[in-house]
């Protein structure tokens, strides 16, 4: 049964037009922050982005094509605004992420974490049916639709990150029954 949260194309308000990492941008942040939180040298946006690819995608052999995008991303969305919530530097006109005030503002980064991962799960319990079982590759493609990102690459990227993050922090906290084996998921 679709649950109150799907949307028509149009009736998809400008939130839900937001690409899938705006929605769950805070995962690319939090990858950000995860990558770079304990580094004391400046960084170059490409080897952030390769960082940020292996952890999102799972492999480390990410395409060019894919690395650029994920920098493009970093460098218009979320670099200016982690610099602005916290003590992480950005150069935009050199590309270059200064990380060392990181590790000396430990709390603000945990809690920038916390708020990022609070979103995602809000995210996906949002997708999910009012009762009955889903399956993975449907919440997945769910949750790519709703964002208005469609496209396969894309929706494998939300299910990997759905198998190994969200669905088994949501099971742990007693909001969702998830089979890693068979794939499937449902509310409680």
């Amino acid at each position: 049964m679709p649950s109150s949260s799907d949307h028509s194309a149009d009736e998809r308000t400008d939130a839900d037009r937001l690409p899938v990492d705006e929605r769950l941008g805070s995962d690319r942040r939090s990858l950000t922050l995860d990558v770079l939180t304990g580094l004391e040298t400046v960084v170059e946006l490409s080897e952030l982005a390769a960082g940020i690819g292996v952890r999102e995608l799972g492999f480390d052999d990410a395409d060019s094509a894919t690395i650029e995008r994920i920098a493009i991303d970093l460098h218009h969305v979320h670099l200016p605004a982690l610099a602005e919530a916290s003590p992480l530097e950005y150069d935009p006109s050199s590309r270059r992420i200064d990380p060392s005030g990181l590790e000396a503002n430990a709390a603000s980064v945990v809690e920038a974490r916390r708020s990022a991962r609070d979103e995602s799960l809000r995210t996906v319990l949002d997708s999910l049916p009012d009762d009955g079982e889903i399956r993975l590759e449907v919440l997945s493609r769910r949750v790519a639709e709703e964002t208005a990102s469609e496209t396969d690459s894309h929706a494998n990227a939300v299910a990997c990150q759905l198998h190994h993050r969200y669905l088994p922090a949501l099971a742990d906290a007693g909001h969702v029954r998830y089979d890693p084996e068979a794939h499937t998921v449902e509310p409680l």
